[in-house]
């Protein structure tokens, strides 16, 4: 397994950079637009390097949630939302941590992990 994350993306820096703005408006790409390539990209790569031995891709919620390209190998990983049923619906593999921020093992009481 890899855990490649994709939490916490905030693209608006890419439309701040004057090359990457440039690489966007020419392939008339959105923040999500560029989000999509990019993990599409990051994706093949793995695979093509792990030749027939494809490991395991885990993302965060968020890559899910933007459209981002999940293959069969691909699994979703939860940790803002314990609606798991797009993923499924989708014959997408699943891991379950929301409601337990892994660093503390436990809710937080007071904190935006806390459901």
């Amino acid at each position: 397994m890899i855990h490649l994350g994709g939490d916490e993306v905030v693209g608006g820096c890419w439309s701040e950079d004057k090359d990457i703005s440039a690489y966007m408006k020419s392939k008339g790409l959105s923040i999500s637009g560029l989000w999509k390539e990019w993990h599409k990209g990051v994706y093949d790569g793995i695979d093509e390097v792990a030749g027939g031995n494809k490991p395991y891709l885990v993302y965060w919620n968020e890559a899910f949630e933007n459209g981002n390209y999940f293959g069969e190998n691909s699994i979703v990983h939860y940790w803002t939302s314990t609606d798991k049923s797009r993923a499924i619906n989708n014959n997408i593999k699943v891991i379950q941590s929301a409601s337990w921020y892994l660093d503390k093992m436990h809710p937080t009481p007071g904190s935006h992990y806390f459901f």
